[in-house]
């Protein structure tokens, strides 16, 4: 007879995984994103732009480097209070200025340790529910 512990033992492991895999990504993502706006901060050129659309969530704005203009899209809505039409200093990447993140962008330390951190949980979890969850507990040390 097949043991039904250890098959739902291997089932939770994979779909533990799926989300250490998922939020081991995200982590990498939000890395990149964090070190390219770092970056941007550190060396990038400034302008002076506007918002251009502001919703609960979203805000877009718009700059103009080497005589053209540029948008940027759905950022998110930073904390202080952001009105249509107020002035926002953008940092931008002279070469390509469509490489841009504004004053509310500033990255965040430790957003992606969190991240690497709730995908090693999962894998501990779902390790754990392999090596354990599909002993019966007689026969568990």
């Amino acid at each position: 007879m097949k043991d039904l512990g250890r098959v739902k033992s291997k089932t939770a492991f994979w779909v533990l995984t799926f989300f250490a895999v998922a939020a081991a990504g995200v982590a990498l993502r939000e890395l990149a994103s964090n070190r390219e706006a770092a970056k941007l901060f550190a060396t990038g050129a400034r302008a002076t732009g506007r918002c251009e659309a502001l919703s609960k969530r979203w805000f877009s704005y718009r700059f103009e480097a080497s005589g053209k203009s540029f948008d940027a899209h759905n950022r998110p809505v930073p904390r202080e209070p952001l009105q249509v039409g107020q002035p926002i200093e953008v940092r931008y990447d002279p070469a390509d200025p469509s490489r841009n993140v504004s004053e509310f962008e500033k990255p965040a330390p430790g957003g992606a340790i969190l991240l690497f951190g709730f995908a090693a949980a999962f894998f501990a979890g779902g390790l754990f529910l392999l090596r354990v969850g599909g002993i019966p507990t007689a026969y568990r040390r």
